[in-house]
């Protein structure tokens, strides 16, 4: 019977810590037929970050399903699965900013080539595309396996998809 206590006392400590996130947190939550309430909080950060919701809903159901924490455009989501309704779980998403130099390690450039890569593109298309020269895609591809730490094209794909530079195409 005490250990009973004891464990309603955590699950009452928790439901008291979770309504404590969601007054001082920016917070969205989604529900499981993909409703989406944003608070006051996430809607600034979102605005500040220039995030678009619909993006990062797409990043959050494709790529994250499986994570509760991850990286996007500069944010950290932390995901909190509610308990399942006869309809489905509901997510509570809690987005913190990054406090890590991940944030903006690509250029501009960087970034629209990898957008490229992502989609399937050849180094000829990726150029055509950016209206670039081929060695620039190639020297802007170097940069981003350096600074990626990686050594080729699915490995840098991989990574920034799990930082949430992009959002992988279906």
């Amino acid at each position: 019977m005490a250990n009973n206590n004891h464990k309603v006392a955590r699950i009452k400590k928790c439901i008291k810590n979770l309504e404590s996130i969601i007054e001082k947190e920016p917070i969205m939550l989604i529900s499981h037929n993909r409703d989406v309430w944003v608070s006051e909080k996430a809607d600034k950060k979102l605005s500040e970050k220039r995030i678009n919701i619909n993006e990062l809903l797409g990043w959050l159901n494709i790529g994250v399903k499986h994570l509760m924490e991850a990286s996007y455009g500069g944010l950290n989501t932390l995901m909190v699965q509610l308990p399942q309704n006869p309809q489905g779980a509901d997510v509570l998403v809690i987005l913190r900013d990054k406090q890590s130099q991940e944030i903006s390690i690509l250029t501009i450039m960087e970034k629209e080539v990898l957008k490229y890569l992502v989609r399937g593109f050849s180094n000829k298309k990726i150029a055509l595309s950016l209206k670039i020269g081929a060695g620039t895609v190639n020297a802007h591809l170097d940069n981003i396996y350096r600074k990626f730490d990686v050594s080729n094209r699915s490995a840098a794909i991989c990574t920034a998809i799990k930082l949430g530079l992009v959002v992988p195409q279906i």
